[in-house]
């Protein structure tokens, strides 16, 4: 890890990119966290939990840490009902398992500067909201600390609003189909992936890139149900016979 850190320093310092105090320089990162068994988004019960901190430039680890709730040999004496043996306990933790990543992250961007010399300015994560939170209240640079939402995160996060839809609502469920909802997912990493490397060629244009990814993911599910009038050429060839708005929406509607 710390040789990670040099490494990421060495390109911050020759990309130029400087905290206000000129000296130190400053890093993007991609952080996230996982625990001992899946929580499906609602049930946080895991008795362990980690969480890593990655260099955007290097794609090498920067941080990790680890929370347990449980020290096995403990609890191995404890169903004896004897005393432990002496023993490295593993156990650091006694809050709730939902609060383990946002606890290391904060550990670990408090500790930028000792282990890398760095600070880092700007992070790509969840939609946790909490961890950005801490960070911002905890890290003595928080205040300066900037969040950008992971890709990825954000497409899982929009397929699953499509299911509660569908779950939900009595009319969604003939319309938004099994398929047709992994049509308009594969739809959004389509745009999104097609406009990431088309910005990593003019980042210039951030702004006007953005506009027209928020259209086509706008215009994703018209897709999905035949309606090819805003579909560009990198995402769909099939515009040559298009079936007009309004024409679907009255066929769902009275197919419902």
């Amino acid at each position: 890890m710390l040789e990670a850190g040099k490494e990421e320093k060495r390109l911050a310092e020759a990309a130029g990119d400087f905290c206000e105090d000129g000296c130190t320089p400053k890093i993007t990162v991609v952080v996230d966290g996982g625990w001992s068994h899946r929580s499906h988004g609602h049930r946080y019960s895991a008795n362990s939990g980690v969480a890593v901190i990655i260099g955007k430039r290097t794609k090498k680890l920067l941080y990790l840490g680890v929370r347990n709730k449980l020290c096995s040999t403990c609890a191995f004496y404890a169903r004896k009902n004897v005393e432990a043996k002496k023993h490295t306990c593993y156990k650091n933790w006694d809050q709730s398992s939902g609060a383990m990543e946002a606890d290391v992250l904060v550990e670990g961007f408090q500790r930028s500067k000792e282990m890398h010399e760095v600070e880092y300015r700007t992070f790509i994560g969840d939609g946790d909201s909490s961890v950005y939170h801490q960070i911002q209240s905890k890290v003595d640079y928080g205040r300066f600390v900037q969040k950008h939402e992971c890709a990825n995160h954000v497409v899982k996060c929009y397929t699953s609003r499509l299911y509660a839809i569908a779950k939900e609502s009595k009319g969604g469920r003939p319309m938004l189909s099994g398929p047709r909802i992994k049509c308009i997912k594969n739809g959004a990493r389509k745009a999104v992936s097609h406009y990431a490397e088309v910005f990593r060629e003019h980042p210039s244009n951030e702004r006007q890139l953005a506009r027209e990814l928020a259209a086509d993911l706008r215009n994703g599910p018209k897709h999905v149900f035949g309606c090819h009038d805003g579909c560009k050429s990198y995402f769909c060839d099939g515009t040559n016979f298009s079936v007009p708005l309004p024409v679907i929406l009255h066929t769902l509607v009275h197919n419902r």
